[in-house]
């Protein structure tokens, strides 16, 4: 699994708000482009930031463009933290089974719950985790 340097440096998933601010989003660009491209009505409390940013049908094409570049950076979001729960669990199999850890485990992880007796604490951030991914879809 790959992580990207901010998550390296903060050794910590994405937060549910993060994926989820980013998810909301890409929901209303879309929303946005199916306006302008086929006259879907806006609902009401469409954010008025956006229209700001795209403000009429001439900005179509980069709408599209913030589309692609806002769905890339939500799937890498989504599976940063798919990343961050299978090495936990890995970590957890090493921690109750003695299953050894993979040569390529990252070492932040192995350093936030550095032995057994953080079994608990990483349980803890496992549930969370998958919780928060959970809430997400």
């Amino acid at each position: 699994m790959s992580f990207t340097s901010t998550e390296i440096t903060s050794c910590l998933p994405p937060s549910y708000d993060t994926v989820k601010n980013d998810q909301t989003m890409l929901g209303d660009y879309y929303l946005l482009y199916n306006h302008y491209a086929y006259g879907v009505v806006l609902p009401v409390n469409f954010p008025i930031a956006i229209l700001k940013q795209f403000p009429n049908k001439s900005y179509k094409q980069q709408l599209k463009a913030a589309i692609v570049t806002l769905t890339a950076t939500v799937n890498n979001l989504i599976a940063d933290q798919q990343a961050y729960l299978n090495h936990y669990n890995t970590l957890y199999l090493n921690f109750a089974y003695d299953v050894p850890l993979p040569t390529d485990f990252p070492e932040c992880i192995a350093q936030q719950f550095p032995n057994k007796s953080y079994k608990d604490q990483l349980k803890s951030a496992m549930v969370t985790l998958l919780g928060e991914i959970n809430n997400e879809k």
